[in-house]
């Protein structure tokens, strides 16, 4: 990839547990697939143009609280997980509730959702928020021979900070 950016509709994306050393651009290790990162504490998600080069790579931290505990009217199996997007609080007192049943996979493209399980007795179903809480990103520009050319870090603020490199790859002081 040269100096313009491609979308992230258009690059392929993997998710992994960590990552392999300090270097620049960051190297992921340990690939995951999407429904693994329910039970990490944070996970990676990076993104690779067509040449597979790493052109994207963020962190996430998985936010879990309770919010509910629910009577089962419907007998339901036990241990039965079931999907729910988010309605937002009222207000600062209330918390978030469940809004209409969503399908696995759906929950990979929103930042939130509420997952229920329910009870051994089949009569109680526990609600957990989740979030992907993003904490930051760095975003990886090339020069034509490969080498990197422009790193662009975002904080969970928003804030970026902008490294460039020579065309062999080594930072230049500012």
């Amino acid at each position: 990839m040269n100096s313009k950016t491609n979308t992230q509709e258009q690059l392929k994306r993997q998710y992994f547990k960590s990552w392999a050393n300090y270097q620049i651009p960051m190297r992921p290790v340990d690939p995951i697939e999407f429904k693994d990162t329910e039970s990490l504490d944070a996970f990676y998600q990076a993104y690779y143009a067509d040449n597979n080069q790493l052109v994207r790579f963020e962190k996430y931290l998985v936010e879990r609280e309770e919010i509910d505990e629910r009577q089962v009217i419907n007998k339901l199996p036990s241990g039965s997980i079931y999907y729910f997007e988010v309605i937002p609080p009222k207000d600062d007192k209330s918390k978030p509730t469940r809004g209409r049943v969503i399908d696995y996979p759906q929950v990979e493209f929103i930042g939130q959702y509420i997952k229920g399980t329910v009870s051994r007795s089949c009569t109680f179903m526990r609600l957990v928020l989740v979030r992907h809480q993003f904490t930051y990103a760095d975003e990886y520009i090339y020069w034509s021979n490969g080498k990197l050319k422009t790193r662009i870090q975002t904080k969970q603020d928003g804030k970026t900070i902008n490294s460039d490199y020579d065309e062999s790859g080594n930072e230049m002081t500012k």
